[in-house]
């Protein structure tokens, strides 16, 4: 007999077998083969997430009613939509719901096969508080290196906010795609875009990925000497020192130097939101983004940026810039902006390509940007804006700098 608590295979399905006559070769059997076919259904109900977050908006000032957007991103070759019964999307208050298939728009697919889905509900807080919005559905994708049998560990994230009367809020976005190459022998960056509309201050810091709320999975840092040969000691790019796997805690930049290993890591972090309240920073909100990282062989080198220097501004005053790209090799290359500042309703900045197109890098390719900030657009932060290259070469993977 097997215990609801013990039964930690699938959070929501358990199986309970009794073998009453243990001379009974059918019992036992019949009794094997249920949990067979349990256990089979079990592997095909959603192997297939690979990163994510939620996305909580308030409606408007002055009301407890959030606008909650689940955004996934899993594999589309895998038939296995996001959804279901075994979805769980907790409010925080005592209040929660499942998502049915079906129920998630499909908003975009990548590259490499990874479809980008998102669902969208409103929810009315009766009171004030702090509250964690999380959504768990079974399972991960398959594979993953430094996840233990991700294929049966459930996919979990949250952000959390804190309803208050005093003031509005809406959390961070990120606006870089949480799937991302990296090559074996050379260092990785990446930056999540993150944008809080409200002004506030940002920070970040790593944590381990999760299978529940507190609960994190058997985890290993893409770091670890187990992902390395004989080399860990000399095996960051520079073939000086160990790998290492950080994040700046101010402008969330993830460096990775350098990855070991072939095949699909997946990490998570914490995009902590301050507001200055009566002289005090108090934190308002955390938003947990799951992603992952896929690891190759490249053969070919990274692409350089050349970006303007930091800019402050008076109000009214046009900014126009230049932001160029080159590759030693001579391949074609892709910059890509993003910002907040060009979704503004009114007076958004821009930029030219737009989309971003492959340009040739000999001399150099260009990305031409513009902005004339208005009044409303005074805050106590800067605004930040990530400029992302990515070449094109003949084989392998590509390659990226932040």
């Amino acid at each position: 007999e097997l215990s609801a608590d013990n039964c930690n295979l699938i959070r929501y399905v358990c199986v309970f077998y009794f073998i009453k006559d243990l001379t009974s070769v059918m019992h036992k059997i019949s009794a094997l083969l249920i949990s067979y076919f349990l256990l089979a259904s079990v592997y095909s109900f959603a192997s297939h997430l690979k990163a994510g977050e939620i996305k909580v908006t308030q409606s408007e000032c002055g009301v407890r009613t959030y606008s909650i957007t689940v955004i996934l991103f899993g594999s589309r070759t895998s038939g296995v939509p996001p959804g279901g019964d075994a979805s769980l999307l907790s409010f925080g208050d005592g209040n929660y719901s499942t998502i049915p298939e079906g129920a998630f728009a499909v908003r975009e697919d990548l590259p490499d096969g990874t479809g980008v889905f998102e669902f969208t509900i409103e929810h009315t807080y009766a009171t004030d508080g702090a509250f964690s919005v999380s959504y768990s559905e079974p399972n991960r994708n398959g594979g993953v290196l430094n996840i233990s049998n991700s294929i049966m560990t459930l996919f979990y994230i949250e952000t959390n906010i804190l309803v208050d009367p005093q003031f509005c809020n809406s959390v961070p976005v990120f606006l870089s795609p949480p799937i991302d190459q990296a090559c074996t022998g050379l260092a990785f960056y990446h930056n999540p875009g993150a944008f809080d509309a409200d002004g506030d201050s940002l920070s970040y810091r790593l944590i381990v990925p999760l299978r529940g709320a507190n609960q994190e999975t058997e985890y290993r840092s893409p770091d670890d000497p187990s992902f390395y040969s004989n080399n860990y000691q000399t095996a960051n790019e520079a073939g000086d020192g160990p790998p290492t796997f950080t994040i700046d805690s101010l402008n969330g930049t993830i460096t990775w130097d350098a990855p070991g290993a072939m095949g699909e890591y997946n990490i998570a972090f914490v995009v902590e939101e301050w507001r200055m309240i009566d002289s005090v920073y108090v934190k308002i909100g955390t938003v947990i983004r799951d992603m992952q990282i896929i690891v190759t062989e490249c053969p070919n080198l990274r692409p350089v940026l050349i970006i303007p220097q930091d800019i402050c501004v008076e109000a009214g005053t046009p900014i126009s810039e230049a932001i160029f790209g080159t590759y030693p090799d001579g391949h074609d290359v892709k910059i890509e902006v993003f910002s907040g500042i060009f979704s503004f309703e009114s007076n958004p900045a821009s930029y030219t390509p737009n989309p971003p197109i492959f340009q040739s890098s000999v001399p150099h390719a260009s990305v031409q940007f513009d902005w004339t900030p208005s009044c409303e657009a005074v805050r106590n932060q800067p605004y930040q804006i990530t400029v992302k290259i990515t070449d094109k070469p003949s084989s392998g993977a590509a390659l990226v700098l932040f």
